[in-house]
């Protein structure tokens, strides 16, 4: 029984590896390595139960990786699902399990090697072939999960994003949010639960 348990483990150990290695996986990470560059206008609308709160266009300026935020609404950029998420999350110590193949795409569930880390496991789906993730389902540690939607419109980086997300129940800090944007319209003392933002890229430079 040891020896049989001993395998069974070996073998385990070794699939982790080969997985690990795959070259999908790698491809995708080389393509995500890259410090950011880029600088971007975002629309963002949100559709949140209990509050209003009108579209914004802000300014979202990466150089070497690091962003720059300017404009109205800067609170409401969401933390999770802009353009640079990938880069991050990839970067990051993880298992990549493959799953399925859904025409030419491919979906693997990544698991967080990382006890720091803010996320636990992301079911991502990828062209095999220009590599561009079209959906994600990040679970996190603190805030819930979130599922991430790309189209794409002949770029790297997406054209619009929707972000739709399940949070742990929490008291949405309404009187900090309203100092920051006096135009969010708080319509209920509910605890918010769930919502979508939708993002609009307009790439510049």
């Amino acid at each position: 029984m040891r020896h049989l348990l001993f395998f069974v483990c070996l073998g385990m150990a070794l699939s982790s590896r080969a997985q690990s290695n795959d070259a999908y996986i790698q491809a995708l990470i080389d393509r995500y390595s890259e410090p950011l560059e880029l600088n971007c206008d975002v629309f963002i609308e949100l559709d949140v139960e209990g509050i209003v709160i009108p579209p914004k266009t802000i300014n979202l300026r990466f150089m070497n990786g690091e962003p720059k935020i300017s404009g109205e609404g800067i609170a409401m950029l969401p933390k999770k699902g802009i353009v640079n998420q990938f880069n991050e999350l990839l970067q990051e110590d993880f298992q990549a399990i493959y799953l399925s193949n859904r025409g030419n795409k491919r979906v693997y569930k990544l698991v967080s090697l990382d006890d720091r880390s803010d996320w636990i496991t992301a079911d991502v789906m990828f062209d095999e072939r220009s590599l561009l993730v079209s959906e994600a389902t990040i679970n996190t540690r603190k805030f819930g999960s979130f599922k991430v939607v790309n189209s794409y419109d002949g770029f790297m980086y997406p054209a619009k994003t929707e972000i739709s997300f399940k949070l742990k129940k929490f008291k949405l800090p309404i009187k900090f949010l309203g100092r920051v944007d006096p135009s969010i319209n708080v319509t209920t003392d509910q605890e918010i639960t769930e919502g979508k933002v939708f993002l609009s890229y307009t790439y510049l430079d």
